[in-house]
């Protein structure tokens, strides 16, 4: 799956305790990927919030099959 749901914030909001992060664009510093972290594309309060905004992202994002019109 394209995007994943990361325990804590990624920016380091104390607020939110889930981020959605891009796993196709990982967060590059001086050439190499910084400590395992990917682009955050939201933060959550709660983790049900995360699971359905991460479900409907990598949905949209399947490629289509051959037998779709």
């Amino acid at each position: 799956m394209r995007f994943k749901i990361v325990e804590g914030s990624q920016s380091v909001h104390c607020c939110f305790d889930f981020t959605i992060v891009d796993t196709a664009k990982p967060y590059m510093i001086g050439g190499k990927q910084y400590n395992g972290q990917f682009e955050t594309v939201c933060e959550c309060f709660e983790k049900v919030d995360a699971d359905m905004v991460c479900a409907a992202l990598n949905t949209h994002n399947q490629e289509p099959t051959n037998d779709q019109p």
